[in-house]
This record gives structure tokens, sequence and C-alpha cells, in this order.
């Protein structure tokens, strides 16, 4: 398998935890039915959010044509929708294929497929931290899982992470992750793989604090049908959620919170609102799923805190730590 493939199908599934599926070659069937110039390509077929998409690795030395229209002819052909892979990408080649209309991928960097949902141009790291110190997002919420629902006993890891939505492949790699950090133990209760907290909450949280980062990927303005469409699955995030749960006033409109796969479902052959000045409510879309403290109005503390911490707004700062206070004690 073309290692590049293998770099993007782990790069969506970090977008998209649990929502990446299993990664073959084009199938011959499909293969047959393609150009042979076009054949240069490297091609395999990927399940993202449950759709098929195909994935077009870019040949070494370049198209050596019209990539867009090479593109639409790999996508007619097969009846997918194809994704330009890249090792890499210059900022004036970015802004050239975004122009022109070209779905692409740069692992780890860069991802623009709005036929999919997916708009990402930037790293999933905090702008002081070094991204391969971080946990992954899917490791994160299942750490504040455990933390929010005080969990002293060991559990299992595929149970809680199929809660939160995660397959188990996804769940595997997440506590691999866990423990290489020292936020939590793994061990064996019969035949069963089980997870523990290595220390107490507080203590658990302060040490994977520093590693954690703001699940917030972009914020989005949408017209109401959308906003409509996604109310079961969103939550009252940022400033919005802070003033339920502290005694910061309210903002004068509502800030939601839904994680990127939802986000991707409602989009489709939706576009978004472009302009900020359009909308009257804002959609955060996160890493990861915004209902982990469960049936509530917003999203749960921990992830708030880490998405609004670095602002400069003192108000909001002192209610940030007012709350934080109130949950360990």
């Amino acid at each position: 398998m073309n290692p590049l493939a293998q770099k993007t199908a782990e790069y969506l599934e970090t977008i998209l935890p649990g929502a990446v599926g299993l990664m073959h070659p084009l199938s011959l069937e499909l293969r047959n039915e393609i150009p042979h110039y076009l054949t240069r390509f490297d091609l395999y077929e990927l399940r993202i959010a449950r759709r098929d998409v195909l994935l077009a690795i870019a040949p070494k030395h370049g198209t050596g044509g019209d990539t867009k229209k090479m593109l639409h002819i790999l996508a007619t052909k097969t009846g997918l929708p194809a994704l330009y892979v890249l090792p890499s990408i210059q900022s004036y080649e970015r802004q050239r294929m975004i122009e022109a209309g070209i779905e692409f991928v740069v692992p780890g960097s860069q991802l623009f497929a709005p036929s999919l949902g997916l708009v990402l141009r930037e790293q999933f790291a905090t702008a002081s931290s070094d991204p391969n110190d971080l946990i992954s997002p899917s490791a994160q919420a299942i750490l504040i899982t455990m933390l929010l629902n005080d969990v002293r006993n060991p559990v299992v890891a595929s149970a809680l992470a199929a809660k939160i939505g995660y397959t188990g492949m996804t769940a595997t790699r997440a506590v691999r992750d866990l423990v290489a950090h020292g936020l939590v133990e793994q061990g064996r209760q019969t035949r069963t793989k089980v997870i523990a907290l290595t220390a107490s909450r507080a203590d658990t949280w302060k040490q994977a604090k520093p590693l954690m980062r703001s699940p917030v990927l972009r914020t989005e303005y949408p017209r109401r049908p959308e906003i409509d469409a996604g109310r079961p699955v969103m939550r009252f995030a940022g400033v919005d959620a802070l003033s339920h749960l502290t005694m910061l006033a309210e903002p004068k409109h509502h800030i939601w919170a839904v994680s990127q796969m939802h986000w991707v479902e409602i989009q489709r052959n939706r576009p978004p609102v472009l302009h900020v000045g359009d909308a009257q409510e804002a959609v955060q879309v996160w890493s990861y799923p915004p209902t982990l403290g469960g049936d509530t109005k917003t999203v749960d503390p921990l992830s708030l805190i880490l998405s609004m911490s670095g602002g400069d707004d003192e108000r909001v700062q002192l209610a940030i730590d007012e709350l934080e206070t109130k949950l360990w004690q």
C-alpha cells in the first residue's frame, strides 16, 4: 500500500474519529473503466462518513496535464467523488486549486473537500505546543469522559469508546496514546482489557491539561435550516455555554458546537454562509462529539475550558477559573 494513502487514512481518522472505514486499492472493475493515461494516479477507495470516496494520489512527477479535468474524468468513470492527495503543497498551489474547485488533502496539514463538508486548513495543534506531544482528539474525549463520570474502577475501554461513537480501532489507538503519556494504566479482568486512571481526577486533569488541545477546529455561520437539522447533536458552546454554567451574562446570539462527523452530514449539499454578517448564530465544528457531558444543554465543562483558554476577555477568564475550581471541590 502506498505510504501516502495510509497517512491520508490516519489523518482523516484524526479529523473524523470512528467515521473512516477500511481502505483498499480501486477495484479492477472500476479500474478498467479508466483511460490508460490516468493509471499514473495511485487510486484507492475509502469510506468517509458513510460515503465512498476515491483517493487519487499524485504522480511523483506531477500530473503532466489539466489536473482538474483528470480528476473529473476519474470521478465520472468511477462514480466516486475524487480527492486529490499530495505529500506537500505551497501556498500559491493551494490557492490555485481552491480557486479551481479541486478537492485535495495533504495528510497532517491541509484539507479542502467542500462536497464532503470538509474544509480544514490548519493542523490540530495549539500555537504554543508541539503537536507530537499532544494526545489525539479521540484519546482526549475518552479521558474527559472518564473524568466527568468519576471513573474510579477499571472500565472496558472499547465499551467506553463505543458510547462516544468510536470504533474498536480508534479506541485501541486512543488507549495506546493515553498509556504512553502516563494518564491511564491498562490491565485485564479475565479476558477483557480494561483501563483506569493513574491518579486522582484532579491530579489527572492537572497532568493532562497541557497535553490537550482545543476541540474547536473552526467556526461556521450557517443558515437556520442547518441549525435546526443539527439541534439533536448540538450543544451550547463558548460564552453561551459558560453563561449557563456560571454567573456570566448571556451573549446576544447562540453559539453551538457539533462534531465534525455530524457537520459533514448536516452540510452535505448545503453550503454554509460564508460571511459572518449574514448569520445570527455561530457553530463551532469540533474534533470530537460535544455530547460527552450526556443529555445536557451545554458542552461538557472540561472541553469548554479547553476551548476558551487563552482569551483576552478578563470576565470570561475569571468565569473559567471559577468553573474549573468548582469541578474538583
